[in-house]
Parts: structure tokens; sequence; C-alpha cells
């Protein structure tokens, strides 16, 4: 594995973008990644496999740069074999994929930030996660206090997940139907 990773600049006409890349970019996407180019340039550099040129992770970010009108940008050349570059690109996209928002703690603070400081949330968008955590009239230290209590309640057996959901009484009958629903498709129930 690559120890010391080194940034050099190359030229975007010189990159080639994955043609097997699995990963798609829909247009909402696309302009995302070009509106955080232009308000905050690159602050991360591309992973290129160094004997092909071909773009690793930043497929997306590439081919914002082409459209921008770019002529070079950073990047980061590692020496693998194509089948290790590919299983790589898998695990870069899949990793990031499987993160989640912390919906208590993103939403407080993009209402704090200027709205033209804000990338790949529209103003409705913002407006919602407002909305959904005034709507449950929930503090955060009484989730918090909830959630840990119920943990230390559950036991979780072999293979099995449990998943906490705190919501307002009144709500309750709502939401519900809506969880019945998800845990049959999945195997669990609600307790």
């Amino acid at each position: 594995m690559t120890k010391n990773l080194e940034i050099i600049t190359a030229k975007v006409s010189e990159l080639i973008e994955d043609p097997a890349n699995a990963r798609r970019h829909t247009l909402r996407n696309m302009q995302a990644i070009e509106a955080s180019l232009k308000r905050f340039g690159q602050v991360e550099p591309l992973v290129v496999q160094k004997s092909t040129q071909q773009v690793i992770g930043g497929n997306g970010r590439l081919t914002a740069m082409k459209e921008l009108g770019w002529e070079e940008c950073q990047v980061v050349e590692i020496d693998v074999d194509s089948m290790e570059a590919t299983a790589i690109a898998i695990a870069l996209n899949r990793t990031s994929e499987l993160a989640e928002w912390d919906i208590g703690t993103l939403a407080p603070l993009l209402e704090k930030l200027p709205t033209e400081a804000v990338v790949g949330f529209d103003q409705v968008e913002i407006e919602e996660l407002g909305k959904n955590l005034d709507w449950a009239g929930v503090s955060e230290e009484e989730l918090t206090k909830a959630s840990v209590e119920q943990q230390k309640k559950d036991e979780i057996k072999d293979n099995e997940k449990v998943f906490h959901v705190v919501v307002p009484k009144d709500a309750a009958s709502e939401v519900r139907p809506a969880l019945e629903e998800i845990a049959e498709m999945h195997g669990g129930k609600v307790r």
C-alpha cells in the first residue's frame, strides 16, 4: 500500500474518466459539484491510477472541472493495477454512501450559514430540516437521554439490529404504521 501520498498538479485534459465507473452523477449532483468547485475551489485531490492516468476517485469532480474549463487540478497518483483500482473506486464510493447525516447537528449548522455559503442543499430542504426538528418538539438533550436509556433496556441478539425512533406521543399513531411496514419488509417488528 502507498505510505506517503504526494499531491501533484496534472493537466485536466490528460486525465481519463473511468469508463466503468459504477457511480452515476445526476444533473443535481453535477450542479452541486460545480457549485462547490466555484465556491471553494479544489479542496481535495483526485485519486489517479499512476500507469494510466485514469481517475479512481473523483470522476464527478473531473467532469465538473472540464465543464468549468479548468486546465489543471491536484491529484494523488497511486501505483496499483486495474483490478485494485476498481476495488478502490468502489470502496471510496461505498464508504461515502454508508454515512448518514446527523439531522440534529446539520440543521442548525445550515441555518447559521449564509445562503450563498451552502452548497448541495436548497433553501426548501434547509427549512424542512428545521421544521423536522421543531415538529419533534424534543430537545437534543432529551433525545440523547431517551436513546441512551432505551439502548440500556434493549438486548441485541445474534445478527439482530435494533433501531430507536423517538417521536412525540401525539405523532406516534401517524408514524407507527409506516415503521411497521418498513420493519415487516426487513423481517423485523415494532415494539
